[in-house]
């Protein structure tokens, strides 16, 4: 018992940051673009829709994004549900120390995997659009394919929450339909990635999509974000437009 309360202690206190209302103004990012390729990032009663424009011409595209008047803070976390998503390779997931400054943009992403199918795969990457190679790089990933996919992928809507804690970063996934929502650490629902030094500085707590094409678009719902960070003597942050 002592060793589980040991444990259960190393977590520090989780703190609301945002709740997705229909009123908010998001910032976008890119971390990559094709072209003139744009994604429009909407608010939508109580979550946030994405759409690629119809003049769209390629699908290389993907956007970090995040409400704005939150503050940045260093442990977050991400949670949305994903109801709707049209496009033969749309791509959700969440972004997390995003930072962008001088046309520089820097971000942790965790994101459902979208090559070969293996869509049970969860790739988490480190983001910087200085890099004078490819701008992201692959820490690590996540395999779902006996526990949470071992059927098959369930229908939408699927519920994913994404933090990252000192230099871990962990997701969890379920179908808010047929389970609640599992406690972290859960491994049938989700897993853990170590980051690399260098990636422990405060930014901003958002979602991320990409690879749409002309008209594609998805959906995250019942978007909410938190901080484990401490928190001063006011209590909440809350969000400003």
């Amino acid at each position: 018992m002592s060793l589980l309360l040991g444990i259960a202690g190393c977590t520090p206190t989780r703190n609301p940051l945002y709740s997705a209302s229909g009123t908010h103004r998001y910032g976008a990012a890119f971390l990559t673009r094709d072209g003139g390729d744009f994604v429009q990032v909407q608010a939508v009663d109580t979550g946030v829709h994405t759409q690629a424009l119809p003049s769209n011409e390629e699908g290389n595209t993907r956007v970090a994004f995040w409400p704005t008047g939150v503050d940045a803070v260093t442990d977050g976390e991400s949670c949305a549900s994903w109801t709707n998503r049209d496009g033969e390779l749309v791509q959700q997931g969440a972004a997390l120390r995003i930072t962008r400054a001088h046309g520089r943009v820097r971000a942790v992403t965790v994101t459902q995997n979208i090559m070969f199918g293996a869509g049970w795969i969860f790739n988490v990457h480190t983001w910087d659009t200085a890099r004078t190679s490819e701008a992201f790089r692959s820490e690590g990933s996540i395999n779902l394919s006996s526990t949470f996919f071992a059927d098959g992928a369930p229908p939408l809507p699927w519920s994913f929450c994404a933090r990252v804690i000192g230099d871990t970063v962990e997701m969890k996934l379920w179908a808010p339909a047929d389970e609640t929502e599992p406690a972290w650490g859960d491994d049938q629902h989700g897993g853990s990635v170590t980051l690399p030094a260098g990636w422990r500085s405060k930014g901003q707590v958002g979602w991320y999509v990409g690879h749409l094409r002309a008209a594609d678009q998805a959906d995250f719902v019942a978007a909410t974000t938190w901080t484990y960070d401490p928190q001063p003597a006011t209590g909440r942050v809350t969000a400003t437009s």
